[in-house]
């Protein structure tokens, strides 16, 4: 058996281009497993919750890192958009959800 390193990005694929192997944006930034993927509403916005206690938000157009949010004590486990988009909701391992503007 061998062991490998997780790395901790995220590959987004078009499905208009089934046959592609290539990824259209790689995102890079979390320290840890990315546990959970979420588009935003409109499309536009990825979010991402990952093992090391934070969650953030990327636009899908520029691979840019937008929003980097910290304060859980413990790993990410969920993430979720309201219909509307106006808030993200993020939930760790001891049961504390999280609410904030997007």
């Amino acid at each position: 058996m061998v062991a490998r390193q997780v790395r901790p990005f995220i590959l987004l694929f078009s499905l208009l281009r089934v046959l592609s192997e290539l990824p259209l944006a790689v995102l890079e930034g979390h320290k840890a497993r990315v546990v959970r993927v979420c588009f935003h509403p409109t499309g536009n916005y990825v979010v991402s919750a990952s093992f090391d206690g934070t969650w953030r938000l990327w636009d899908v157009n520029t691979s840019a890192e937008l929003l980097l949010q910290s304060g859980h004590s413990k790993e990410v486990f969920a993430v979720a958009c309201q219909v509307d988009g106006s808030l993200v909701a993020s939930g760790c391992v001891i049961s504390i959800c999280c609410a904030s503007e997007s």
